[in-house]
C-alpha cells in the first residue's frame, strides 16, 4: 500500500512479536506489530529506539481478554539500555464520548526491554504516566501497590520502578525525548 490514509501503511520493516508479562509471569500483553526502526547489531547504541507499529485493528491479547486496537499507535523501546519504561503514542487523539481527548502517550513503567530479532520482551510493573490534552498525569500507584506486595518486588525493583515514574514524569512535564511523539510516530512516504 503506497497512501497516508489512517489505518494504510506502505510497511516495509519485519512483522515482530511483543510480549509483556507482569512480574509473576502471568499475561499481560501480547500483539504483533511492524518493526520500524532498531539500533542494528549495537543493542548499546545511546538514544536508538526500537520502534515497533501496531495498526488500528490488530489483535491485542491480554489478562483482560482479546479486543482489536482501536487507532494506530508506535511503541518504543530501548534495548539493552538501562532505561525501566517504554512508551506507547497514539497516532491520532480522538475525541471520546465523554467529550475528554484520548491519550496521546502512554509511558509504561517496565523492567528494561530485550530484543532478540523476532519478540520484544519486557515485565510490566504497573506505574504508568499518560499524556492527555495536555494533562501529564502518573497512574495505577494503586495496582503497583497491591503487585508488589502480592508478587513479592524485591526492593531493587521497587526502587527502579519509583525511579522510572519521576523520570517519565519529569520528561513528560517538559515534552522531552521520548515525550517527543512526533518525532516518533510513523507516517507513511507521500
Amino acid at each position: 500500500m503506497t497512501t497516508s490514509e489512517p489505518g494504510e501503511h506502505l510497511v516495509t520493516r519485519q512483522r515482530v512479536r511483543v510480549l509483556s508479562t507482569k512480574y509473576d509471569g502471568s499475561q499481560h500483553y501480547e500483539q504483533h506489530g511492524w518493526l520500524l526502526e532498531a539500533p542494528g547489531g549495537d543493542l548499546d547504541a545511546p538514544d536508538v529506539p526500537l520502534r515497533v507499529l501496531l495498526e488500528a485493528g490488530t489483535e491485542l491479547r491480554s489478562y483482560r481478554g482479546t479486543f482489536p486496537a482501536a487507532i494506530d499507535f508506535t511503541m518504543l523501546f530501548w534495548p539493552g539500555q538501562d532505561r525501566w519504561y517504554n512508551v506507547e503514542h497514539n497516532h491520532w487523539v480522538v475525541t471520546r464520548p465523554d467529550g475528554r481527548l484520548s491519550t496521546s502517550s502512554y509511558a509504561n513503567v517496565s523492567t528494561p526491554a530485550t530484543f532478540d530479532g523476532d519478540t520484544v520482551r519486557w515485565v510490566d510493573l504497573d506505574l504508568d504516566v499518560t499524556v492527555r490534552d495536555g494533562l501529564v498525569e502518573l497512574v495505577d500507584e494503586d495496582e503497583f501497590d497491591e503487585h508488589r506486595t502480592r508478587m513479592a518486588y524485591p526492593e531493587s525493583v521497587i526502587t527502579r520502578a519509583r525511579e522510572a515514574a519521576s523520570e517519565l514524569l519529569r520528561l513528560a512535564v517538559l515534552g522531552a525525548p521520548p515525550f517527543d511523539r512526533d518525532t516518533h510516530i510513523w507516517r507513511p512516504a507521500r
